[in-house]
């Protein structure tokens, strides 16, 4: 007792369909986290590290192995302080500013939740660019020059 001839056919389809389900579960996945990705890195570099947005492509985000993420569309709301990137339309995802917080992918969550989530420190060990002293903030310390500084050659 063998296996019939007509099974085999049958048994190719099938398997044919199986390893196409799973390649495309896993594609889905890929351009899923391809997305969150760059969503995230548009959002902290541009909101956090103040760049600007082609700096970023061009030097992080489109470059070598990351090439591929030249497919992904990216869109920057500097009002609502978000970046939201999709590919042909699907697999948006979102990432969001929050200060003293920083970037947040929304997944699994509500944008409203998570911009209502307090934060637990209050901004204190991230103060505004205003109150950091320059060169880091914008903040300028006058009288209190550090000694090595010849007063009198800066006048």
């Amino acid at each position: 007792m063998g296996i019939s001839i007509e099974w085999i056919p049958w048994s190719l389809a099938v398997g044919g369909i199986l390893f196409a389900s799973f390649a495309i579960y896993f594609l889905w996945r890929i351009v899923l986290i391809g997305t969150a990705y760059k969503a995230k890195m548009l959002c902290s570099s541009v909101f956090i590290s103040r760049r600007d947005p082609e700096s970023v492509l061009s030097q992080d985000l489109l470059v070598d192995g990351l090439s591929r993420l030249r497919y992904i569309d990216a869109d920057i709301d500097y009002q609502e302080q978000s970046v939201t990137a999709k590919v042909l339309g699907f697999a948006k995802r979102r990432a969001i500013f929050r200060p003293g917080l920083g970037c947040t992918l929304v997944i699994d969550s509500s944008e409203e939740g998570i911009r209502s989530q307090a934060n637990p420190l209050g901004g204190l060990l991230h103060p505004t660019r205003q109150e950091q002293p320059w060169p880091v903030g914008e903040l300028v310390l006058t009288g209190r020059l550090p000694p090595e500084v010849d007063v009198s050659r800066l006048r």
